[in-house]
């Protein structure tokens, strides 16, 4: 059994773990989004595999192209408003749930990867 710090775990494993399926939340992978940049490319690679422009994508969403580069090029400052449009014009949905347990010091990596299988 592996024991190490919290933080160092979850610094490894951002890096590493992008993708989380989960049946009871339908066939689709969930993306754990950590930075305006998470889901910025999450928005860029949707829009994509819709076949839609920055045009279009603007379009559905009742802003301006400009808006659309810039969210997708990761601003900080984007309204949560304007972001929860262009999720739903993506077919996107929001979920939220607890973060791990933060005063916990230690997570065992052998606990963590047996849930993966």
């Amino acid at each position: 059994m592996y024991a190490i710090e919290y933080q160092t775990a979850l610094r490894m494993l951002s890096n590493t773990i992008d993708l989380v399926f989960s049946p009871q939340h339908g066939r689709l992978p969930q993306m754990y989004v950590r930075s305006t940049e998470d889901l910025a490319a999450l928005v860029r690679e949707r829009r994509q595999a819709l076949g839609l422009s920055q045009k279009q994508l603007a379009s559905l969403v009742g802003v301006q192209r400009l808006w659309i580069i810039q969210f997708e090029g990761g601003k900080e400052t984007v309204e949560l408003r304007l972001v929860l449009k262009t999720l739903a014009a993506l077919e996107l949905h929001l979920f939220v749930e607890e973060a791990p347990d933060r005063g916990k010091d230690e997570i065992d990596l052998d606990e963590l990867l047996a849930g993966e299988g």
